[in-house]
């Protein structure tokens, strides 16, 4: 037979499991916010990562094509100068009448650069007086 003892143990075994359960879901409760803000926060991550890597995409193809631009433009004054001397070749005696010394085997490096760079100056002037002005 059941006491009344063993009812009164059994009703606080009862409370405290209760109680026990009470204070587990609260737990739980809390738990799940906290997980529910850590995942917000980590798809704010997580978009926050995605736009970077297409910001960073943009930059690439940004960088790339300026460095396409500067090989281009390389090339164009590589060629420009390759043209230059053929220029020269064919242009007339310059318009200042510049007399240059049959030996330049003698002249200092500075005195030919020198000569050089008036040279293509008056082929620039030259081409500036050929071309139409329609401005």
């Amino acid at each position: 037979m059941i006491t009344l003892e063993q009812i009164r143990l059994l009703e606080k075994k009862i409370s405290k499991t209760v109680e026990i359960i009470n204070i587990l879901t609260e737990e739980n409760k809390t738990l799940k916010k906290t997980l529910e803000s850590s995942q917000d926060k980590m798809k704010g991550l997580e978009d926050m990562v995605n736009n970077f890597k297409d910001n960073q995409d943009e930059i690439e193809k940004g960088i790339l094509g300026a460095i396409e631009k500067l090989d281009c433009l390389e090339d164009d004054i590589a060629e420009q100068k390759k043209n230059i001397p053929q220029k020269e070749e064919k242009a007339e005696k310059p318009k200042n009448n510049i007399e240059e010394p049959k030996d330049n085997a003698e002249k200092p490096e500075e005195e030919k650069v020198k000569k050089e760079e008036e040279k293509t100056v008056l082929l620039e002037e030259e081409d500036d007086e050929n071309e139409l002005d329609i401005f």
